[in-house]
């Protein structure tokens, strides 16, 4: 029978990054994954891969300071990352572009700038300002007439191969401790005690923690949790064979976003077009509602129109029931965790969040947001 210290139900962003984030403290760990690989149908596998901060955030806002948190340490995490495996992440800070298509688009992106620019104050490096339509070259992206009033630049955003993400991490995971990571085993919980975990023919696991980050599905695997934490949302996007770069040297190309639509460009001739957003589904394969995102997509840069399809994907987001994501303690389970909701910015949150919760589960000094915590649910925690 296998022992650990902690073992982790699901291999999307939230339980590869917490593994990682335990195995650097000493800890032995387990990631138990249903699917043949990890991250497979996970929505932090997603070919889009933006990571975009909050432009503006109130004083003392949990999510923000951990989305903030999280992304600055993204840099790390590739370098580091790459260091181990040996593999590139697709990690660079490229900033974005957005078409503001009039009048009233610009003047409410001309408002929030101020508040933005005070945000990231201390990049020094900071562009957050709104642009005539001219001569950039990253204008000529664009199709005019979806930027009839101008553009709004920034150079905070970031981008990152979300899927080659995953895959290092499992990678880094399995240098540290080989046989962490099983796959392909479905995976239950006992009722009453939290010693043993049923692998299926991996054989029981027995952990003194458990943290349930299966996203969407983390609610059914935690019997009694009352309200669901979380309900699902369905995502599809795509990778297209293009490549925006347009003869430019070395500076990268800009995420091209506007609501709704992320347009980035990776690495090997790859761009990530999505997304859409389908509350309360979880059904997997790709619909005319992918097609209709390609579609707008294409108008809005000309250059896509005959790119051809590399891939199509879909995954399921798991969108917490109040604004805040679901990480902490589940009230009287013992020693049963809960990280998941991070809808639609898990990945960026996600080094912060398990720098945090590793702190939490080898007895440090939890530096959790409390209001995180299953205890917080709207309508209670458990019956």
């Amino acid at each position: 029978m296998k022992r650990v210290d902690v073992a982790i139900i699901g291999a999307g962003v939230f339980g590869l990054r917490l593994a990682w984030a335990l195995v650097a403290r000493g800890a032995r760990v387990a990631v138990l994954e249903a699917e043949a690989a990890p991250g497979v149908r996970a929505a932090s596998s997603t070919p889009v891969g933006a990571l975009m901060p909050f432009p503006r955030a109130e004083p003392g806002d949990p999510l923000a300071a951990l989305q903030a948190e999280g992304l600055a340490l993204m840099p790390q995490d590739a370098a580091a990352l790459e260091t181990a495996t040996g593999g590139s992440v697709g990690y660079a800070r490229t900033g974005r572009i957005s078409p503001l298509p009039d009048k009233a688009a610009r003047a409410r992106a001309e408002a929030a700038a101020p508040a933005a620019r005070a945000r990231f104050a201390k990049d020094e490096a900071l562009i957050w300002e709104v642009r005539t339509l001219g001569t950039d070259p990253d204008h000529a992206l664009l199709a005019p007439s979806e930027a009839a009033a101008g553009v709004l630049h920034e150079s905070v955003t970031a981008r990152l191969d979300a899927a080659a993400y995953l895959r290092a991490l499992s990678t880094a995971i399995e240098l540290a401790q080989p046989g962490a990571v099983i796959v392909g085993h479905a995976v239950t919980l006992p009722s009453t005690t939290e010693e043993a975990l049923a692998a299926g023919p991996a054989g029981p696991i027995r952990a003194d923690q458990i943290v349930v980050a299966a996203g969407h599905q983390s609610a059914a695997l935690c019997e009694g949790i009352s309200p669901a934490p979380v309900r699902p949302v369905k995502g599809q996007s795509a990778m297209l064979a293009a490549d925006l770069r347009d003869g430019r040297s070395a500076r990268p190309v800009p995420v091209i976003q506007r609501p709704g639509l992320f347009i980035v460009q990776h690495t090997g001739g790859r761009v990530g077009v999505g997304a859409t957003s389908e509350p309360d589904r979880s059904d997997s394969g790709t619909d005319d509602a992918l097609d209709a995102v390609l579609e707008r997509a294409r108008r809005l840069v000309p250059r896509l129109a005959g790119a051809r399809v590399l891939s199509r994907w879909s995954g399921v987001r798991p969108r917490p029931m109040g604004r805040l994501p679901v990480i902490g303690p589940v009230p009287g389970r013992q020693a049963l965790w809960l990280a998941t909701g991070g809808h639609g910015i898990g990945i960026a949150l996600a080094p912060a969040m398990a720098e945090r919760l590793a702190d939490a589960l080898t007895g440090q000094p939890s530096r959790l947001p409390t209001a995180f915590a299953p205890s917080h649910l709207p309508h209670g925690g458990t019956q």
